[in-house]
């Protein structure tokens, strides 16, 4: 058996690397906080002169995919723009993408059924188009909300 006793001049320095991490993890934090008001910033300015199509459709699905944590009601907001647009172009990659992001600003809100109904009208979409990535995504938005509702068994499906 060895010996786990610890010098007592180890702890400042201890101290030191843990005070160390701390700043780095904050300072990251900040950083990639600063770098996504700048994208949306970025991503506003483009939807102020971005006409009624397809690109426009993927400008809002960014747009509400950056807010879904921070804001989730601007996200919603951003993805019911997106799925009107999207709907009166025939654009349904646009429109799957505008439902799952409604479905997790739904989820971060709180409103859960309505996000389980926004994710399985996406997840059809996805089906039809064959889109593998976007159906896995959905099944993993399901997971998510049914382990927050407690149905952990369900979540498992």
């Amino acid at each position: 058996m060895y010996n786990t006793f610890i010098p007592p001049l180890v702890f400042p320095f201890i101290r030191a690397i843990r005070l160390t991490a701390g700043i780095l993890i904050l300072n990251s934090v900040a950083l990639f906080a600063d770098n996504d008001r700048q994208k949306i910033d970025s991503l506003e300015a483009l939807l102020k002169i971005t006409p009624g199509d397809t690109q426009r459709v993927k400008i809002l699905n960014h747009l509400s995919s950056f807010h879904t944590i921070s804001d989730y009601k601007k996200a919603i907001y951003y993805s019911e723009e997106a799925l009107k647009l999207a709907k009166a172009l025939n654009y349904s990659m646009g429109e799957a993408k505008a439902l799952e992001m409604a479905g997790k600003g739904c989820t971060v809100g709180g409103s859960y059924d309505k996000a389980v109904d926004m994710i399985k009208m996406s997840l059809a979409i996805y089906v039809k188009l064959n889109n593998s990535n976007g159906i896995a995504s959905c099944y993993n938005n399901l997971g998510i909300i049914y382990s927050n509702k407690g149905l952990y068994d369900k979540s498992l499906e």
